[in-house]
């Protein structure tokens, strides 16, 4: 038996979905701007709202975002949330090298941008970091 969800439900997810692409897109907006408190603020509202498998990429950017407003602990948790949503994405690993590098953790730095080295081998910036 096929159990059907009620229209008022797939209506709800639907809004949730939309709600959370919308301030994914603002959030987008706010950091080309270099308005990173705001552009933040925007992914912490998408990533409450969104179930899809870009998620990994909202922390991403809000770990960017986190870089530059200087608060490298909580970027360095948002490339370990990107990290362990999709280990197979360089830029997640070069995320959480930097972070890393910015509180002095030299050694856990190398090491996770040689892993985004290994990962995406054509990006010259990854090696260079390490």
């Amino acid at each position: 038996e096929i159990s059907r969800l009620p229209i008022s439900e797939i209506a709800a997810a639907r809004t949730a979905t939309m709600a959370a692409a919308e301030a994914a897109e603002a959030g987008r907006a706010n950091y080309k701007n270099g308005d990173y408190k705001a552009a933040a603020l925007c992914f912490t509202e998408a990533l409450e709202d969104i179930d899809a498998e870009d998620t990994h990429k909202l922390y991403s950017n809000r770990s960017a975002c986190r870089m530059h407003l200087q608060d490298f602990k909580g970027a360095k948790e948002d490339a370990e949330s990107c990290t362990a949503l999709k280990p197979s994405w360089a830029k997640g690993w070069a995320r959480l090298g930097a972070a890393q590098g910015r509180l002095g953790e030299v050694t856990e730095a190398i090491e996770s941008y040689e892993k985004a080295h290994e990962l995406d081998p054509t990006c010259d910036e990854y090696q260079s970091e390490a």
